[in-house]
């Protein structure tokens, strides 16, 4: 675990970009970068481990805490109940996965920025709160402005749904 929560640029392996960045290998080419967020382009990134019974991550899907000491996520809301209590992954997002990750793998979470397509399940429209869905598609969901949702605020919606993705200024805290 680190003792740091920000660092210089991480090793991106070979893209060269957090975005599609992924390891495969175990434990991983930089290992003591695991949990670091850090900043790139006016966006903010964290290091993390997809879960091994995750399904495989998808450009754009929410990813919720698995292990929070060890930085694991999981797109599979069911493994990311706090205290076994239902829809409680509602309240525990880590992040916006921005490729495609094997399950197992190492790769950068988005925990900030501005614009980010994020997947949405239903039809999200400027101005309103974007949180985790109640489903299992690891999906976000609009809340009407003016309406308080009741849990984690991941982001703003500034660009309605189109194409099952909505564009949101993206501001999840990251954990020291």
């Amino acid at each position: 675990m680190p003792n740091v929560n920000r660092s210089l640029v991480p090793f991106l392996g070979q893209t060269g970009n957090p975005d599609t960045a992924v390891e495969t290998s175990t434990p991983g080419y930089a290992g003591g970068d695991l949990g670091t967020a850090w900043d790139y382009n006016n966006r903010t990134y964290m290091k993390v481990t997809l879960a091994a019974g995750s399904n495989a991550g998808a450009a754009n899907q929410l990813c919720f805490w698995a292990d929070r000491a060890n930085y694991i996520v999981t797109n599979v809301s069911t493994q990311a109940n706090l205290g076994g209590v239902a829809t409680s992954f509602r309240n525990n997002v880590a992040g916006i996965i921005r490729g495609t990750v094997p399950p197992g793998a190492g790769f950068f979470i988005l925990i900030r920025g501005y614009n980010i397509p994020v997947k949405e399940a239903g039809a999200a429209a400027g101005g309103m709160l974007l949180t985790a869905n109640t489903g299992t598609n690891a999906d976000a969901l609009g809340t009407a402005v003016a309406t308080y949702p009741g849990t984690q605020v991941i982001g703003v919606v500034v660009s309605a749904t189109t194409g099952g993705n909505c564009g949101a200024d993206i501001d999840i805290g990251n954990i020291p």
